[in-house]
Parts: C-alpha cells; structure tokens; sequence
C-alpha cells in the first residue's frame, strides 16, 4: 500500500478518496493523465537541472596565489615553487668564495692565443 500511496502522491491525487474517483472511469483517465503529465514535466526539468549543474565549470580556487612567496633570505628575491628557492640558493653557494674552496664550474673561459706576430716559415 505504501507504494500506491507514493505513486499517487506523485500523480496528485488524494489517496484518501481514490477509489471514489477511480469509480468514474472518465474523471480518473482525466486525473492520471494530467498528474503524470505533471510529473514528467517536474521530472524532466529536474534532470536538466541537475545536468546543468553537473555540467557547469566548478569555481577555479587558484592555490598559487593562496600559498605565501618563498623568499631567498640573502637578496630578498620572491619564487613560486621551493625547487627554484632550492636551485637559486645554490647559485649563492657557488658564488660565495668562503663558502667553496673549489672554482666556481660556470666561469670557465678557453686559454686565449697569444698576440705575438706569426713568423713565417723559412725554408731548410
């Protein structure tokens, strides 16, 4: 009984006197006609609602302008990510002469030819 009850709630019609109206053929046709019509209708528009919904760009939360700078505590400069943080204090080690005893590998610069004038070649 519970489910005729549902169903009947769902076409609008009074549970309490259904037999009443189903006793005149014409009138009940009429009634569930119209209430199923109805239902499909609220049915329909629901699930265009909730596909319109499910279908809709969520907000975008932008988490990198959320999260503070990271900040290099020798020149002040700001990164966005630790791992550039991580490589540019680095870069200060490797400048920094107290810190490395060792030559800095990125000055290197080829041995440079001598100015002195080309002698030709006499014969022998």
């Amino acid at each position: 009984m519970d489910t005729l009850k549902t169903t009947l709630k769902q076409l609008q019609i009074n549970p309490a006197n259904w037999l009443d109206l189903a006793g005149n053929r014409p009138a009940w046709r009429r009634t569930v006609r119209l209430g199923a019509a109805i239902y499909d209708d609220n049915r329909i528009a629901a699930a265009k609602a909730k596909m319109a919904a499910r279908n809709s760009p969520a907000p975008r939360v932008n988490a990198a302008h959320d999260q503070a700078l990271l900040t290099c505590p020798r020149c002040q400069r700001n990164f966005r990510a630790r791992i550039g943080l991580d490589e540019h204090l680095q870069t200060h080690c490797n400048n920094n002469p107290t810190t490395s005893t060792s030559a800095n590998p990125h000055s290197y610069s080829p041995p440079r030819a001598s100015l002195a004038p080309i002698q030709p070649l006499t014969p022998s």
